[in-house]
């Protein structure tokens, strides 16, 4: 809501600092991708750490790294198909996350064909209704892309597609009664129209998905059991801070150092936009494949929707 009254009140503040919004929701949202190595043992609540578990862990960060490293790597070889992997990985990504959130609210799964909508207006809204800002970023993260991305015809597809997958989604959250599903939606397509792309995503990566996704870390992880039962916020919180700590450094460190690696785009801004988002992408193709094995997990334990179940039940008596 901050951002968009901003937007409102002095429409021309995050057209001129929009990287200052940027910068610190990638900053802010890192670390929900930190803690990736650990989502396994959480969900299975394997309980103390041995021998053979610590050879497992590694293996698994082992295997993460080079995953976000290859994908790298072919990011910065091929950029365009790279940037098209992104965005439709992105909006699977996100809107997956937001409906595992308000099924992790009310204990149940919700009607299906809810999550299109917030990831399709947060991946693709910015280039249906902020074209001319769109176009100078693509120029720089994917030379010539913007040409295929930005014409007129895909546009017109675009603001179909988006506009089909938000009535979808308010559909699915009205037939399944989630009303504050419905307006968050409202409320992040307002973000889309009326703040500029960059600054949108910066609030809505490192505020909005990052947080939501810690969120749920906080709730899996078995040593914070007792605490959340008590109403104990603060030390469930402090503990997964102090466990993505470490992998959020590496990956600082990291992007510091492709960051000064002479040769990798001209000038500093351009280096910057181009390889932070080569490392955003190295990074959610790993996430992603975890986040869909603990969201596996979550929708197998949850109860299905009454309507859902009445079916199954009156489909296995028409059998019999």
């Amino acid at each position: 809501m901050a951002v968009i009254a901003v937007q409102l009140l002095a429409p021309g503040t995050w057209s001129r600092w929009p990287w200052a919004p940027l910068a610190v929701g990638l900053l802010a949202g890192l670390p929900h991708g930190a803690l990736d190595h650990l989502v396994p043992w959480w969900s299975a609540a394997t309980g103390s750490w041995t021998r053979r578990r610590i050879a497992r862990t590694t293996m698994l960060m082992a295997a993460y790294a080079a995953l976000a490293v290859l994908v790298f790597l072919l990011a910065r070889l091929w950029a365009t198909p790279a940037l098209l992997v992104l965005l439709l990985a992105s909006v699977v990504h996100f809107g997956t996350g937001e409906s595992s959130v308000g099924d992790l609210r009310v204990g149940a799964r919700g009607p299906a064909g809810r999550w299109i909508g917030p990831g399709t207006a947060m991946v693709l809204g910015p280039f249906v209704f902020w074209p001319a800002t769109v176009r100078p970023v693509l120029e720089i993260v994917a030379p010539g892309s913007a040409a295929v991305l930005l014409g007129s015809t895909v546009l017109r597809v675009g603001a179909v597609v988006v506009a089909l997958a938000v009535l979808t989604s308010a559909v699915a959250c009205a037939r399944g009664r989630r009303w504050g599903e419905l307006a968050e939606l409202a409320l992040l397509v307002a973000v889309v129209l009326l703040v500029p792309p960059l600054a949108a995503f910066g609030v809505y990566f490192g505020a909005w998905h990052g947080l939501r996704h810690l969120a749920r870390l906080v709730d899996l992880d078995p040593a914070n059991q007792e605490d959340l039962r008590s109403g104990r916020l603060l030390r469930p919180w402090l503990r997964i801070a102090a466990a993505a700590a470490l992998p959020t450094g590496a990956v600082l460190v990291v992007f510091v150092v492709l960051l000064l690696t002479p040769g990798m785009v001209p000038g500093l801004l351009g280096a910057a936009v181009s390889t932070g988002l080569s490392v955003v992408l190295a990074l959610t193709v790993p996430h992603m494949i975890v986040v869909a094995g603990l969201d596996r997990r979550r929708r197998a334990e949850q109860p299905r929707p009454r309507t859902q179940a009445r079916s199954d039940t009156t489909s296995g008596r028409s059998r019999r």
